[in-house]
C-alpha cells in the first residue's frame, strides 16, 4: 500500500470579465492564460513494446504524449487547468488556442487546443 503526504496550496484564480448573451450564441470571457508556454515542451510519437523474445522494439499502435517543462510552467498549466475545470460558461464549446508550443528538440511547433466540455443537460 502506497503512503501519500498532503500539502495544501492556496490558488487565485482570475477570470476574463464576461458579456455572453448564450441565446445569441454570443460567449465572450474566459481564463487567464498560463504563464511560461515557453518553457513547456510537447512530443508526440509512436509508442512501443519491448519483445523479449528478439530483444528489440516494436510499435504497438499507440501514441504517446510526452509533457515536460520547468517546475514554474507546470504549476502554471496545472493551476490553468483547476480553473479551467471550475470555470463556468454557458458556451457548449468554449476552447481556447496556445500556438507554437516546442518539441523537445525545438524543431517543430506543436498548436494546442484546451476544450471545456459542456455537462449542462439540456
Amino acid at each position: 500500500m502506497k503512503t501519500f503526504s498532503e500539502k495544501e496550496v492556496i490558488l487565485k484564480l482570475k477570470y476574463l470579465q464576461s458579456k455572453s448573451d448564450a441565446s445569441k450564441g454570443h460567449f465572450i470571457g474566459g481564463l487567464e492564460e498560463p504563464k511560461y508556454l515557453d518553457e513547456l515542451c510537447i512530443d508526440i510519437y509512436d509508442d512501443m513494446d519491448f519483445d523479449m523474445e528478439h530483444e528489440e522494439f516494436h510499435k504497438n499502435g499507440k501514441l504517446v504524449l510526452d509533457l515536460s517543462g520547468s517546475d514554474r510552467s507546470l504549476y502554471e498549466l496545472g493551476k490553468y487547468l483547476i480553473n479551467l475545470a471550475l470555470y463556468e460558461t454557458d458556451d457548449p464549446d468554449f476552447h481556447e488556442h496556445f500556438d507554437g508550443l516546442q518539441d523537445a528538440e525545438q524543431k517543430q511547433r506543436i498548436n494546442v487546443i484546451v476544450r471545456k466540455q459542456s455537462t449542462k443537460q439540456s
